[in-house]
């Protein structure tokens, strides 16, 4: 009898260690896909994907960027399908065109740059100045609107033409915005860009050379004779302390017809500079200052909403 036991007692320790040197059967994880939003607020990191795309850059409570994405999705999507709707009654044939082009992509799709305080939109087939315009206009003036009830959205900075953050790039791209507004302009972008940096005390000799250089083969302008306005240029640097601000402005103001005159305190025309980090935007707007300087929550008479606080570590 107690051999029987002794072979059980055996027998029990060593299935015992044959089941303790198994390795466990690894548990399969279950991937959870993020929920497919229209393009709300996705994290991007190569912002040379924006280039090149017309659109809106907003600011938002700090901690708060991915709730204004979602929010900056909401009213730029439904102005932009008003827009549409208004378009395809004019004709069918611009309704089934406006129909294909839907078809293919989201025309509003919202990023998070992983910046605080600000986040970016672009827009597809649409003019982002009257676009951001009717927004500021339906906070001032419909207290039902979405863009009167906006939490989240402060300030929304459109921007027509999008480039690298470089001084070239940017004089490049504003000045077909800048003939088109003010009826032409009084010199090309390579020689506003020696001008300006010409005039400045300090400047870079290596960037004055390269722009003398591409101004030789630049053709002449035209500066037109469209009536004089006032006008003023805002460049706002974010997260891009080492672009050449002075330089800027002073090359854009040197494309502008010679009529017009420059008018901070009260511009009839603004044109809007928005430099993040890589990215630089301009677009040129009219009655800029008069639209609450397109700021949401100062057209519909309201307070900006303070960032959540900071938990406390236990």
């Amino acid at each position: 009898m107690a051999s029987l036991f002794g072979k059980l007692k055996r027998a029990v320790a060593a299935d015992d260690e044959e089941k303790a040197t198994e390795a466990p059967p690894k548990k399969q994880k279950t991937e959870t896909k993020p929920k497919q939003t229209g393009g709300q607020g996705r994290r991007l990191g190569d912002l040379r994907k924006l280039r090149g795309k017309a659109a809106i850059l907003f600011t938002c409570p700090t901690r708060m960027e991915r709730k204004a994405c979602h929010e900056a999705w909401e009213l730029l999507s439904e102005k932009v399908d008003e827009e549409q709707e208004s378009s395809q009654k004019k004709s069918l044939a611009a309704s089934l065109k406006a129909e294909a082009r839907a078809s293919k992509a989201s025309k509003v799709a919202t990023y998070d740059l992983g910046s605080q305080g600000v986040g970016w939109a672009t827009v597809d087939g649409v003019d982002v100045v009257e676009l951001a315009t009717r927004l500021v206009r339906d906070a001032s003036e419909d207290p039902a609107s979405l863009a009167a009830g906006s939490r989240m959205v402060i300030r929304i900075m459109p921007m027509q033409s999008v480039t690298f953050a470089s001084l070239s790039d940017l004089v490049e791209g504003a000045a077909p915005l800048i003939s088109q507004s003010f009826g032409g302009l009084r010199t090309s972008p390579h020689r506003a860009i020696v001008e300006a940096l010409e005039s400045m005390k300090t400047r870079d000799e290596e960037l004055l050379k390269t722009a003398r250089e591409k101004a030789a083969a630049e053709s002449g302008t035209e500066p037109g004779s469209a009536s004089s306005v006032k006008y003023a240029v805002r460049l706002q640097r974010r997260s891009a302390a080492g672009f050449p601000k002075d330089a800027a402005v002073r090359a854009l103001a040197a494309l502008v017809p010679p009529q017009h005159t420059v008018s901070l305190g009260a511009p009839e025309v603004t044109i809007l500079v928005e430099v993040f980090k890589s990215l630089c935007g301009v677009a040129v707007v009219p009655g800029y200052h008069a639209m609450h300087d397109f700021n949401l929550h100062a057209a519909a008479g309201k307070q900006v909403v303070p960032p959540p606080p900071k938990s406390k570590k236990k």
